[in-house]
């Protein structure tokens, strides 16, 4: 009896969630729509940081300090996987695709 009982609420959870998917909450398309566009913002400037690290590489290895470009470019590297993280967890969470 009790696996009727919780195999029907299943069910109906199931279907409830299914029949039109999740609604997102109200408001959220603004906020979606500006974490979207900061998210690009900062993809580019993990970007630029890259090229930047490998310039300012290429001139260190002249003068010797190439360590700072290795920095730069570990740095726009790791800012590069947080968004990628970020975009998946709020994608995941809103169930809207922001990119």
């Amino acid at each position: 009896m009790n696996t009727t009982v919780s195999t029907r609420v299943a069910a109906h959870l199931s279907s409830r969630l299914s029949a039109s998917g999740i609604q997102k909450p109200p408001g959220v398309d603004g906020l979606t729509k500006v974490v979207g566009w900061s998210m690009w913002a900062v993809a580019l400037l993990c970007v630029l940081g890259f090229i930047g690290g490998i310039a300012y590489l290429v001139i260190g290895m002249i003068e010797g300090r190439e360590i700072h470009g290795v920095k730069i470019i570990g740095i726009s590297l790791v800012g590069a996987v947080v968004v990628g993280s970020a975009t998946t967890f709020i994608a995941t969470l809103t169930g809207v695709s922001i990119v």
